[in-house]
């Protein structure tokens, strides 16, 4: 799966298309011209799904449809792990700056397990690109362009 033709969609870019008043100026609708098959890591397909209401529910099952959802494995996790602790080290975390302080709060609120997870989402969607060897399209680049030089993330905000 090392086609330049696929390419792995982050959350934002999948929002931003069912935002968006003008869809074929979004970054989704190119990837649907552009690749083979448009890519979403289960943790996306997750972080999608939970905002679903009455008012988008059936444009997002009906993208959902569009998209081809790669799960989680063992040797993404082994991707996962080095890229987490190169960001813990660096002290720049995806959303969270203090784990431990978030961890022992994820007990008591619900707001910070919400960040926790975005943290473990961001570096298991970097994760499923990079095992696949395969181009990240987001629109969080704030995000994941922390993992561009020293991984060799390849992000696509722009196409």
């Amino acid at each position: 799966m090392t086609s330049a033709f696929h390419i792995l969609a982050d959350t934002s870019v999948l929002i931003d298309y069912v935002r968006s008043s003008q869809k074929h100026r979004t970054l989704l609708h190119k990837i649907f011209e552009t690749a083979t098959t448009p890519i979403i890591a289960v943790a996306t397909e997750y972080e999608f799904c939970v905002g679903k209401n009455p008012q988008n529910v059936e444009l997002i099952e009906a993208l959902m449809k569009r998209l081809r959802v790669v799960p989680m494995n063992s040797e993404i996790v082994q991707i996962a792990v080095p890229l987490y602790l190169s960001l813990k080290r660096k002290n720049a975390l995806i959303g969270v700056n203090d784990t431990y302080i978030a961890a022992t709060a994820l007990h008591y609120l619900t707001y910070i397990r919400s960040r926790i997870m975005a943290i473990v989402n961001d570096t298991y969607i970097a994760a499923t690109a990079l095992h696949y060897d395969i181009p990240l399209a987001t629109l969080n680049t704030k995000h994941f362009s922390r993992l561009e030089q020293d991984f060799g993330l390849q992000i696509l905000a722009n196409i």
